[in-house]
Parts: C-alpha cells; structure tokens; sequence
C-alpha cells in the first residue's frame, strides 16, 4: 500500500511538470481558464449512521466537461483520491470518515482534496485545444 501511494504522488509530480510547462508557453498574461476551489467556510457535516460521517464541500470556479473528466480520470487512477465524489451538479464533493475521526484528521483529508482539486486545475488546463488558451 505503501508504494502505491508513492507511485499516486510521483505521478501528480509527473502531470504536474507537463502541465506546469505547456501553461507557461501558452498562459504568459491571460486569466487562467480552469481555477477551481474549495469553499472550505460553506462545508457541510452530517452523521451517516453510529460510525461514520459525510463532509461536503462547494467548489467555485468554473467547472464544464474537461475539468469533471479530468477530475474522474484523477480521483479513478489514484487510491489517494478515490474516497473523494463531485457532483457536478451541485458543485460539490464529498467525502465519508469515521464519525469518531478528529479535526487534525479531517483537516489533513481537506489538504489532501484540496491538492487533487489543484491537479485537476492543471490537467484541465493542459486538455484545453490550443485555441481556448492563445492569447489575443
């Protein structure tokens, strides 16, 4: 288990140094298209039975069909992110911990989806057709 979760973040330092890359060709002064983030102050918490419990979490930023299957692609190719589920209709994602789970440990599930919603960002940007991220 261990190495696989080595291998999740070698590969979203991999992703990361493409994307990183083709942005700086080609995003020298224009407004970023894909800036997703977490609205950690609207988080929602509710108890799922005697043992477990479910956080919500709005996203802001704009979300269309490349960011959603990058971000299914993401979270379905790294055990790291898989408990994390978007509803892109709501504009939210959830996820479940034990209900006795403390603050540090849901902090630390928040940093951690808060780093896929920033891989997603990234890997959005890097499928967009290059007419979408010329500049004028």
């Amino acid at each position: 288990m261990e190495r696989a979760n080595s291998l999740d973040f070698y590969n979203l330092a991999l992703w990361r140094r493409v994307c990183f890359n083709a942005s700086v060709m080609s995003l020298d002064s224009e407004v970023k298209p894909y800036d997703v983030k977490l609205d950690t102050a609207a988080l929602k918490w509710a108890q799922v039975g005697p043992l477990f419990a479910q956080y919500s979490i709005p996203l802001a930023g704009a979300i269309d069909g490349i960011w959603t299957d990058c971000y299914r692609r993401a979270s379905s190719e790294s055990a790291e992110f898989s408990q994390f589920r978007l509803d892109p209709e709501r504009r939210t994602v959830s996820f479940s911990c034990r209900a006795d789970d403390g603050p540090a440990k849901i902090q630390s599930t928040i940093k951690r989806l808060e780093l896929l919603v920033t891989f997603v960002n990234q890997r959005a940007r890097c499928a967009l057709p290059a007419s979408r991220t010329a500049t004028n």
